[in-house]
């Protein structure tokens, strides 16, 4: 019995299957977060970026945390001009994800963002 295929066709079919199932298993896939980011404010009006690291090692920080293993991530914050403009010393703008899974952007006390801002680690 003879195949249906040419060899160059079945070559590129098995390529094409084999390329397909590496991209899906990969698509996805993120590092968990274990930080969060936020901005403040100095006194003198200086901005001021804060990172709440919640219970792992972050290896640096680029106003967010990043791991070397990518074992770990922070979550980020985005704001604009004038979210800025409105923070004053001692509090913390920072993004907020719902249980439903909805983010906003939060203002907060330092004191409140210090001592609940960690996501739970399921």
């Amino acid at each position: 019995m003879q195949s249906t295929f040419s060899r160059p066709v079945f070559r590129r079919l098995v390529g094409a299957v084999v390329a397909g199932v590496a991209l899906t298993a990969t698509s996805g896939c993120t590092v968990p977060v274990d930080a969060v980011a936020g901005i403040s404010v100095t006194g003198d009006g200086h901005l001021l970026g804060v990172l709440m690291v919640c219970g792992h090692q972050i290896d640096g920080a680029t106003l967010y945390g990043w791991t070397k293993d990518s074992s770990w991530s922070a979550q980020s914050v985005s704001f604009t001009s004038s979210d800025r403009d409105r923070l004053a010393p001692g509090s913390v703008l920072h993004s907020y994800i719902s249980d439903n899974g909805n983010e906003s952007a939060v203002t907060i006390p330092m004191a409140e963002f210090k001592a609940g801002s960690c996501p739970t680690i399921s």
